[in-house]
């Protein structure tokens, strides 16, 4: 199906041509007070207010049309149904049964998962109160103080998300650091802060198979084995593999006039108000430093040095 083929597509490009220009003033203007009426909606405890989108209600009913010409219902009927919705991976997407309260079996190839999935649920709660009451101690025996997080996409944001939202339920006994980025510099980082032998390492992927996760997973492991083999600190260990990141202004301040130097058509674009050079720029300078550099310092000494020549 070519969604843009739909009648409904048709009418809602027609649509937007026709309302390209109005001020959103306007249309609040026009619809008055019982436009909050139209443009939100609230359930379980959450409001979706979107009065002040650029749209109306013959907008919504549009963007609803073609929702149905897509054949979304159809579509949800079949996720929740336990379909093989996932075309790349030839299976369900059963994330809504994780969240699943009630007593409603959720199917999968014929079979409910939901025993499954609370069985796992309440392993999880044993495991976490265990962490939080001291029962599960980390490698010699103390109390674990920090949690690394492993992961990358929905392994890293979901988790960041969830924590920073529930951040006044949390147990402040314990701090929560979060690795996604394969250059090694934000690993290096954590495991200067923490204590390894109070550290809880947690891997987070769905299949185990994405490369960046397993790269920083096995860069985590070889460090910590060889932390406690040799009795080395993490900063060595950390500082002899190259992992380091490097903040020295005078190091930078090098690195930087080069780049500048070598890319004079992006310092063109920035001084003419192009604000996607300086993240061209500062990419050129951390691919200078092999990675290593730090990206906020890099963009502070940048802009001095472009606001001075």
């Amino acid at each position: 199906m070519n969604r843009t083929d739909l009648h409904a597509w048709q009418a809602l490009r027609s649509h937007a041509g026709r309302f390209a220009g109005r001020d959103l003033s306007a249309i609040f203007r026009a619809d008055g007070p019982a436009r909050f009426d139209e443009m939100s909606v609230q359930a379980l405890d959450v409001l979706y207010d979107f009065t002040r989108q650029r749209i109306t209600s013959e907008t919504l009913n549009l963007l609803l049309e073609l929702a149905r010409e897509c054949e979304l219902p159809a579509r949800i009927a079949e996720l929740f149904a336990g379909e093989p919705v996932n075309n790349t991976e030839g299976r369900a997407a059963m994330h809504m049964a994780l969240r699943n309260r009630s007593n409603r079996p959720m199917r999968a190839d014929g079979q409910d998962v939901m025993p499954e999935v609370r069985a796992q649920l309440a392993k999880m709660r044993e495991f976490v109160t265990g962490v939080h009451q001291g029962h599960i101690l980390g490698f010699t025996g103390a109390r674990i103080t920090d949690v690394v997080n492993i992961g990358i996409g929905g392994s890293d944001l979901g988790i960041v998300m969830a924590t920073e939202a529930l951040a006044r339920f949390r147990n402040k006994g314990i701090r929560l650091h979060c690795v996604s980025n394969v250059d090694g510099v934000e690993l290096a980082d954590t495991l200067e802060q923490i204590n390894p032998a109070t550290t809880l390492f947690i891997v987070c992927s769905k299949t185990f198979t994405t490369q960046e996760t397993l790269a920083n997973a096995n860069a985590a492991r070889e460090v910590l084995v060889q932390l406690f083999d040799s009795g080395e600190t993490p900063e060595a260990i950390v500082s002899a593999r190259g992992f380091r990141q490097v903040s020295d202004t005078a190091t930078l301040d090098s690195l930087i006039e080069r780049v500048l130097a070598e890319q004079p058509a992006a310092v063109a674009d920035f001084r003419s108000g192009q604000g996607k050079a300086m993240g061209f720029l500062t990419g050129k300078v951390m691919q200078a430093s092999g990675g290593k550099a730090n990206p906020k310092i890099i963009q502070e000494l940048l802009a001095k040095k472009l606001a001075a020549s």
